[in-house]
């Protein structure tokens, strides 16, 4: 009788699961098995309390060609029970389904929400040891091939989110999307639960047999078929959700394999989100590398009335410490110029100030980044190349090195304050060797 308890319940949920046997849904006419007979083998199955005689209305059915081996093993009372399915098969031409589950909503439900399957594992009252909890475990074996086999690819755990349901004029929106989503919840250290290691991804190569194999990498990143200019994803990594909560990582925003570290703290500082025409990005490894891009970008020329005409605009704020810059490559091409002779003259240099001591000739702080490059206007345009590949080392331990772009323009060609308009991008390549 206690056997039949546990062997009704498996009956029905591997005539569920199988692909190859019948279905039944409570409340639905073409089910095999009523509602009632349904919350009978769903009493027998939580408190053993239903009767036998409710489910003798219907049968529950098996059919198709399938191999079905259903093991109960009972221990440590009543409640203890391990369930196992299995399908076996000597053929096979389609796809095998060890189970499959629908969770399914055909009415509008604004303030309703779906799961397809929820578990739990671990202690559910009260605190016990244990050796190792898992949420969920999925093995892809591949044990003791008859000969040379070969499979097309093997995936240990393939999720799929299919969100091309919509019709034209109806589409669903999806506020927020997440292929793999985990939370954890977590107290004070030492207060209920203290994590000694603890990771959001683990994933580990263990060679098992001989020196084992080298896989490609740990992670790899893959769009396809998008055209028209859209891209598969906007960044290959995102930390902004933690620059807008916690504020920074603990050490590093990342730790490579010989120990060094790439660090958010290395960014250049500038804000230049509000000049029109200019966009900052720091890119972080070994080195940094800060591009600044110019797109019709018009830095305003004044005139000094008498001493040319000055213009500036602060491109990089180092973080404080010795700075090691290998290398400035700027390629800035002039379009047009507003308020300065079309064959003006003028100097246009980096260096680490903006007070000009001579508006028409670039000096002494205004060229100690990169030295002055001497231009003439051309119907109002001209390229300049400003260029240092000598390593120069800016020690801003006291007071962090600032770069600014710096032009001077004749006083002859100054006939009133306006603009020098110009695109192009100037790449400084750096290391933070440290601060004293």
């Amino acid at each position: 009788m206690r056997i039949f308890k546990f062997l009704l319940p498996i009956l029905f949920l591997t005539s569920l699961a199988f692909g190859q046997g019948k279905y039944w849904v409570a409340n639905e006419p073409n089910s095999a098995i009523t509602a009632a007979q349904a919350q009978a083998l769903a009493e027998i199955a939580e408190e053993g309390n239903a009767t036998l005689d409710s489910l003798t209305a219907g049968a529950v059915e098996l059919s198709g060609p399938i191999d079905q081996t259903i093991d109960i093993q009972i221990a440590g009372g009543d409640r203890g029970i391990n369930q196992a399915i299995s399908q076996t098969v000597t053929a096979l031409t389609g796809t095998l389904t060890g189970a499959k589950f629908n969770a399914r909503v055909n009415v509008e439900s604004p303030s309703g929400s779906v799961t397809g399957i929820d578990v739990q594992a671990g202690n559910m009252s009260a605190g016990y040891g244990l050796s190792a909890v898992r949420g969920g475990y999925f093995g892809l074996t591949n044990k003791v091939p008859s000969g040379a086999v070969t499979w097309t690819y093997a995936r240990g755990l393939e999720v799929n989110m299919d969100l091309d349901q919509g019709t034209s004029g109806n589409a669903n929106t999806i506020t927020n999307a997440a292929m793999l989503y985990g939370v954890y919840n977590l107290p004070t250290a030492g207060s209920y639960s203290t994590v000694t290691n603890g990771y959001g991804i683990f994933l580990r190569n263990e060679a098992v047999g001989g020196t084992g194999q080298m896989l490609d990498a740990g992670f790899y990143l893959d769009d396809a078929s998008h055209s028209g200019g859209i891209y598969g994803w906007d960044y290959g990594f995102d930390f902004s959700g933690i620059g807008g909560n916690s504020g920074a990582f603990g050490t590093a925003d990342g730790r490579l394999a010989d120990g060094s570290l790439i660090s958010g703290a290395y960014t250049n500082g500038a804000v230049l989100a509000t000049a029109t025409g200019v966009t900052n990005v720091n890119y972080s490894s070994g080195l940094n590398q800060t591009v600044i891009t110019f797109t019709n970008y018009a830095m305003p020329i004044v005139d000094s009335a008498g001493s040319g005409g000055h213009g500036t605009l602060k491109l990089v704020d180092f973080p404080e410490g010795v700075i090691r810059v290998p290398s400035v490559i700027g390629d800035i091409g002039i379009t047009a110029v507003v308020g300065i002779g079309a064959t003006g003259v003028f100097d246009m240099a980096m260096g680490s100030a903006t007070t000009l001591t001579n508006a028409e000739t670039l000096g002494n702080a205004n060229v100690d980044f990169v030295a002055k490059v001497d231009g003439t206007l051309s119907s109002g345009a001209d390229d300049i190349d400003l260029v240092n590949t000598t390593s120069q080392d800016e020690d801003g331990h006291s007071s962090n090195t600032e770069v600014w772009l710096c032009v001077a323009v004749m006083d002859a060609d100054m006939t009133a304050t306006g603009t020098m308009t110009f695109s192009g991008t100037i790449v400084i390549t750096w290391h933070n060797m440290g601060d004293y």
